[in-house]
């Protein structure tokens, strides 16, 4: 699995000690938050006219839904994986795949998504849509498919959860808002100087 969620584990403690919230190390009946995220994939295909790299008619709506999708989600990365039909010789295919998955990659960058998130796989006449005999054309295999992958953020535990919790882990002083979870530990967001539960 990707590195993010040890990425995220570190900078929620490290904001936990930082801002000056209060803790404790009580047993907590919720899942650890960073347990909990989850990749997701979105799925697009565009097609493309025979020999051709330049997107058809159709493409502009695929495309504008998977750049919506990546920018409105927190992007893991877009994966383009490039192929044609079974026209022509096996490596001008390879080529003209290649060109294909580079000319959805341009259109993605020009509308502000980093070159770093893409990835590109060429594959040509491999893994057809649509089977066919060696050297028949078919519109259908003439394409990019587009995967974008992003992450679901991890749950706040329900209001009724920390109610639950909150009235066992006893938090210090005149305390009395609810706590939330960073990286599993209970917070409690109305302590101004930091201080551990049973740390002097």
């Amino acid at each position: 699995m990707w590195q993010g969620k040890t990425i995220f584990a570190t900078l929620s403690l490290f904001l936990v000690s930082a801002c000056g919230l209060q803790t404790t190390q009580a047993e907590l009946p919720v899942l650890d938050t960073v347990a909990q995220v989850e990749e997701i994939t979105q799925n697009y295909a565009v097609y493309f006219p025979f020999d051709s790299a330049k997107f058809d008619v159709d493409a502009d709506t695929a495309i504008t839904a998977a750049l919506t999708n990546a920018q409105q989600a927190q992007l893991v990365s877009i994966q383009l994986r490039g192929y044609t039909d079974r026209a022509g010789p096996a490596e001008y295919n390879l080529d003209l795949a290649k060109h294909r998955a580079d000319a959805v990659a341009a259109a993605f960058v020009d509308a502000g998504i980093s070159a770093g998130d893409i990835e590109i796989s060429i594959l040509g006449e491999d893994e057809p849509q649509t089977p066919t005999l060696d050297g028949q054309a078919e519109a259908t295999n003439r394409r990019v498919e587009i995967a974008v992958v992003s992450f679901v953020p991890p749950k706040q535990p329900e209001p009724k959860q920390l109610e639950d919790v909150a009235a066992t882990a006893s938090p210090p002083g005149d305390c009395n808002q609810l706590p939330v979870y960073v990286a599993g530990t209970l917070v409690y967001p109305c302590i101004k100087s930091f201080n551990r539960i049973g740390t002097p």
